[in-house]
């Protein structure tokens, strides 16, 4: 198995690559759009950094597949997106840290607060981002795959 997995080139990691992050975004844009479920601040950031990550390894395929750079930046971009899927899965684990999260980012969004204040629910989360959910537990295992096809591309 790991002999066949080295004998992929990295033109063909990159487009598994470019395909896994279009289909969890495919996904991710029909649960907002068919089943009318809004995303929270950290699922937006999470889809930034999932759509960043896969042009990123879409850029590399169209650029030069053999480039190290776009691999690393295409990983860089899926540990950032872990990181803020383990901050959603935390507050939905710890209901007492999401009580100190503020409002939603509607209400911010709506009242004008300064932009600070969004960003700042951009990066920690909302209250809205404690509701139970799959959502940041699929992010987590998208970000995995995709940072586990920038290593294979980037080692080819």
């Amino acid at each position: 198995m790991t002999n066949y997995l080295r004998s992929i080139d990295s033109e063909d990691w990159s487009i598994l690559t470019v395909a896994a992050g279009a289909t969890f975004l495919f996904v991710a844009l029909t649960l907002e759009y068919v089943f009318n479920q809004s995303p929270c601040a950290l699922c937006l950031n999470q889809r930034m950094w999932m759509i960043l990550a896969t042009l990123l390894a879409a850029g590399g395929l169209a650029h030069n597949p053999r480039l190290g750079i776009y691999p690393f930046l295409s990983l860089i971009s899926s540990v950032v997106g872990v990181g803020f899927a383990l901050r959603q899965i935390y507050l939905q684990i710890t209901p007492s840290a999401a009580s100190s999260c503020g409002p939603g980012l509607d209400y911010l969004v709506s009242n004008q607060s300064p932009f600070a204040a969004i960003l700042k629910a951009l990066t920690t989360g909302t209250g809205d981002c404690a509701e139970p959910s799959v959502i940041p537990i699929a992010a987590l295992v998208a970000f995995v795959m995709l940072g586990a096809g920038a290593i294979m591309q980037w080692r080819n």
